[in-house]
């Protein structure tokens, strides 16, 4: 993406690149440690709401 490329993946061979991917992104989650406070767009739509914009 850095370099102005983007790839959709359809085949099955890239799950487990995806799976790897997806665990580095959950660890950064719950290593976060929340210094700035919740997401207030994160948190509207977890509530339900539609996507927030200004």
């Amino acid at each position: 993406m850095q370099q102005k490329q983007f790839m959709v993946v359809t085949h099955r061979e890239w799950g487990p690149f995806a799976a790897h991917v997806h665990r580095e992104i959950e660890r950064a989650y719950e290593e976060f440690d929340g210094r700035h406070g919740p997401d207030p767009v994160a948190t509207a739509m977890a509530a339900g709401e539609e996507t927030i914009s200004s």
